[in-house]
């Protein structure tokens, strides 16, 4: 792929042998952003990473409707996590109650 350019944005550790990569790639003149999970070939070797299926790859101009969506969904837990038990102990007297607890 002489004509793909790319881009590396951001990454981080989705698990010990998964890597989540943002990249910035460019193909046939167009830009698009990727968002990717890389497998760890093997993990005590740095940089034996290949790409999965896992992710989605956007034209940047749904960059906006994306991020957009995203924020809502960080709303959206941080709202549930105001209202979810402090502890394990909501569930623990639903359970002497015999009703199921939340989780």
């Amino acid at each position: 792929m002489a004509n793909d350019k790319q881009e590396l944005i951001d990454q981080f550790h989705k698990n010990s042998i998964e890597l989540v990569k943002i990249n910035l790639n460019e193909w046939k003149g167009e830009l698009y952003v990727d968002v990717r999970i890389w497998m760890l070939e093997r993990p005590q070797e740095p940089g034996s990473v290949r790409p999965s299926h896992k992710g989605i790859r956007l034209n940047v101009e749904l960059l906006p409707q994306l991020i957009k969506g995203l924020e809502k969904a960080q709303a959206r837990v941080k709202a549930k996590s105001r209202t979810a038990p402090e502890s394990g102990q909501d569930q623990a007297e639903s359970a002497q109650n015999g009703r199921p607890g939340k989780g």
